[in-house]
């Protein structure tokens, strides 16, 4: 009810097993409707390998997805709630350049993109986790620019073309138009190196 009141879309029921699973610190529960949660497990335990709180890790992607990503999320390109693990076995069954938008696990209101491509050392299919965008991130470019900007990333899972998925968010851009006060704006791209 949270998440839907900050940003307007629900959660499915696989992303509320997945926030189950983390808020108990057993992802394989088949069930957690008839289990009580305590108050140390979500606001005052550290989740296990990380310096922060369940609920704090939570209220991070509330506030990262309500001020930079609310029309991705209602729109239904971004996943979010999926472990590394879980999306790797997506991305696996997917064409290369397949990509899946999710909340990063160790950084707090991170948002990493995670994609199946052909490693040229090794000629074998790998997935490829991109290091997560914060806000501060969001705030110098969007989203979908920089998903725009790396040509790699081809279909948003499970097999959706990125500028249809996208386009309509990509930012216009006025190559070499001098600005009124004569100078032409520098326009910053996302790239991965090698």
């Amino acid at each position: 009810m949270k998440f839907k009141s900050y940003v307007g879309r629900d959660l499915n029921i696989d992303s509320l097993h997945f926030l189950g699973g983390k808020a108990f610190r057993t992802p394989n529960l088949p069930d957690y409707s008839q289990t009580l949660l305590t108050w140390g497990h979500f606001a005052k335990e550290t989740l296990p390998n990380n310096g922060f709180t369940f609920w704090e890790w939570f209220f991070a992607i509330l506030k990262v997805t309500r001020e930079h990503l609310r029309v991705l999320w209602n729109d239904g390109t971004i996943m979010g709630f999926v472990g590394k693990k879980h999306a790797e076995d997506l991305l696996m069954a997917q064409a290369n350049g397949t990509f899946i938008l999710r909340y990063s696990d160790s950084e707090m209101g991170g948002v990493t993109i995670a994609w199946v491509a052909e490693n040229p050392d090794t000629m074998r299919r790998e997935v490829y986790n991109l290091q997560p965008f914060t806000s501060k991130d969001f705030q110098i470019r969007a989203l979908a620019d920089r998903i725009n900007d790396l040509k790699h990333l081809v279909y948003l899972y499970p097999n959706i073309p990125k500028d249809e998925a996208f386009g309509k968010y990509y930012a216009q851009v006025n190559e070499n138009q001098p600005l009124p006060n004569g100078y032409v704006k520098p326009v910053l791209v996302v790239q991965i190196p090698g």
